[in-house]
């Protein structure tokens, strides 16, 4: 089972496929292991981050007692109550105790309970968080009609587009960066580019005595046959269009 939940700051995976629980998503331009900061901005997603890398099937920990072991002999308490997610039991483990069968059984049927209470969490949670508000709008933006563009095509408030502080171009929302231009500036952006790379990945390949034979703009109408978003799009190698502008997600 896989579902996405998307919320204005982060956008959140849940997957229970391949016999553990992962849940991985994007915020703040980090992708992968973010759901401790994930589930600091919604609360409803503590048990998905507290249930990382747990069985699918148990809700037991990932090396159940071999890493609880390891944490006790390195006295490391906060990785020990987040790994057996017990801090009772854990305190009493650091005092010198050894896991009994009592301790593991109470153990075993907290997470059982744990697992349950995900997998409601799961189906009762929607996938759509994200909640428009009066706080931005696209004139907040320094262009109003790309952040339109993007906020049309991907669906989603302003309040989860931010603009790139290095490029006027590119905006990111929901995990991910979009280049959105007119259509003469993703030329221009798609000719540097490949002059860019004629530049450095073929031409440096080639003799001295041979550069000077190479036909640029051939290579460039060959390249142009697979499309601007081959190259622009490197992320998924898509080129979308929304009203005059041209996107392209590039990570």
């Amino acid at each position: 089972m896989k579902k996405t939940f998307k919320h204005n700051k982060f956008t959140g995976t849940f997957s229970n496929d391949g016999g553990y629980i992962s849940f991985t998503g994007h915020i703040d331009g980090s992708s992968g292991a973010v759901s401790t900061q994930i589930a600091a901005i919604d609360s409803r997603f503590k048990l998905f981050d507290a249930l990382h890398l747990s069985s699918a099937s148990t809700g037991e920990p990932m090396h159940f007692i071999d890493n609880a072991s390891h944490f006790i002999k390195e006295g490391k308490r906060d990785a020990l109550v987040r790994h057996i997610r017990n801090e009772a039991i854990a305190d009493k483990l650091l005092a010198g105790e050894t896991f009994t069968k009592e301790m593991i059984e109470t153990l075993l049927d907290q997470y059982r309970e744990e697992l349950h209470e995900l997998m409601r969490l799961v189906e009762t949670i929607p996938e759509d968080l994200r909640e428009d508000s009066d706080e931005l709008t696209a004139e907040d933006f320094s262009n109003p009609d790309q952040a339109q563009a993007l906020r049309d095509h991907l669906d989603c408030p302003f309040d989860a587009i931010d603009e790139c502080k290095y490029d006027s171009n590119v905006l990111s929302a929901e995990g991910g960066e979009y280049l959105v231009v007119e259509d003469d500036e993703a030329d221009r952006i798609w000719d540097e580019y490949m002059e860019n790379y004629i530049e450095e990945c073929v031409l440096d390949q080639l003799p001295d005595n041979l550069r000077g034979y190479f036909d640029n703009e051939a290579f460039k109408r060959d390249a142009a046959h697979d499309g601007r978003g081959h190259t622009l799009a490197s992320y998924d190698g898509h080129e979308n269009f929304e009203g005059d502008f041209y996107i392209y997600r590039t990570n």
